[in-house]
């Protein structure tokens, strides 16, 4: 399934400098280009930002825009939703993949929407159980996430956990 990366996932990312994780991943990554610029401009000389602008070089990612799509036109109009948050849902939904973020307010989106979501721990879980990463490195990822701030309840921890167990 293609997989669309919203602005919350990318920063979380960035902040673990673990934006590598997209690399390894078998699926299609899109990034809407309104996403992709918001970060890079937000912070153009940060490591995150570099690691960002290397990754898109090296064909990782695709960026995307998708300003002519009709939902994203209708997202837009909804003051609590941020832009690149609209375009991450809006490209979702034309390519028929899933949205991968850390704000719930764009799963709450998406899923009004019909949209799959996925986070950061799925994304992951998923990339051992299929075979693009191993457990460790999926581990060791999520650790630098949690590391840089990234906030997970500590079921879903577990729950991380036993997926990568189950894929062993």
């Amino acid at each position: 399934m293609t997989l669309v990366v919203a602005v919350s996932a990318l920063a979380a990312l960035g902040r673990a400098e673990r934006l590598d994780a997209l690399a390894a991943l078998d699926e299609e990554v899109l990034v809407p280009e309104a996403a992709f610029e918001t970060l890079v401009a937000a912070a153009p000389e940060t490591p995150a930002a570099s690691a960002l602008v290397r990754l898109g070089d090296a064909d990782a990612f695709r960026a995307v825009a998708v300003s002519d799509a009709p939902l994203y036109e209708r997202l837009r109009t909804n003051d609590r939703l941020a832009d690149p948050d609209a375009a991450t849902v809006a490209l979702a939904d034309l390519v028929s993949g899933a949205v991968v973020a850390e704000e719930p307010y764009v799963g709450r989106i998406a899923a009004a929407e019909r949209v799959p979501t996925t986070t950061l721990p799925g994304v992951l879980s998923t990339a051992v159980a299929d075979g693009d990463l191993p457990a460790p490195r999926a581990l060791d990822a999520f650790d630098d996430l949690l590391d840089a701030g990234w906030y997970g309840r500590p079921d879903l921890y577990a729950a991380f956990i036993r997926a990568l167990d189950a894929a062993d």
